[in-house]
């Protein structure tokens, strides 16, 4: 029986990820196409981690600049000047916030972002869905430490905690923790995750996972529609 769900954010809970991406080349746009088009692929590559560090390998590894702890702090400051207010006005995933208000009070739900602390905090005040988690982790923390925090601080047992996200780190997160994970792909995009691996378009199909779980030990993709 799932007793917590862990969402990412980006992806899963908002419409957000384009955003992002945009912001990314928007900090190197003076640079060479091919330098975008890396900044870009590299982004999209590693979802769900700390735009710190993503920030620090474009400087240090692509384009050999000033990689200090104070230019990494001065571009993340930049890059969260871009995209905050577009968070906080763009659309819900199809799905989640009915199911956030429809589940807030049954399953206990978590959320495991790399979006700086405070900022996801500003950006889920100003949702209106605070009431609808125990907890919010940010970054600097990781996937799988945020994960295993929620396991020691609630009580939780492995199978009884479901993670939901949209990229490879969040399921590498669930496999290191051993809790469960349902991959969200939006129909018509390639999917990051093993073949076998439960992935649905939205949440508005996340009730149908929660009331009747998923067989992992089926050995061909499925995908709930």
């Amino acid at each position: 029986m799932i007793k917590a769900i862990v969402f990412d954010f980006d992806g899963v809970i908002l419409e957000s990820v384009d955003i992002k991406t945009k912001a990314f080349i928007k900090l190197y746009e003076n640079y060479p196409p091919k330098i975008k088009e890396e900044v870009k692929r590299y982004h999209l590559k590693h979802l769900g981690i700390s735009r710190y560090e993503k920030i620090f390998h474009f400087q240090k590894h692509l384009i050999n600049e000033d990689s200090s702890q104070s230019k990494i702090n001065e571009l993340a400051q930049t890059f969260q000047n871009l995209v905050l207010s577009q968070v906080i006005l763009c659309k819900f995933v199809n799905g989640s916030k009915e199911f956030l208000n429809s589940y807030k009070n049954k399953i206990d739900c978590h959320i495991a972002t790399g979006t700086p602390q405070r900022e996801i905090e500003i950006i889920i005040k100003n949702k209106k869905i605070r009431d609808c988690f125990v907890s919010i982790y940010g970054s600097p923390a990781s996937k799988e430490e945020i994960i295993s925090n929620i396991l020691n601080k609630y009580k939780y047992g492995n199978s009884e905690v479901l993670m939901v996200g949209d990229a490879l780190t969040d399921f590498q997160a669930a496999s290191a923790t051993k809790v469960n994970f349902i991959g969200r792909v939006a129909r018509g995009t390639k999917s990051p995750f093993p073949k076998n691996q439960l992935i649905i378009d939205d949440l508005t199909m996340l009730s149908y996972y929660i009331n009747r779980p998923y067989d992992h030990d089926e050995t061909e993709s499925k995908r709930i529609t």
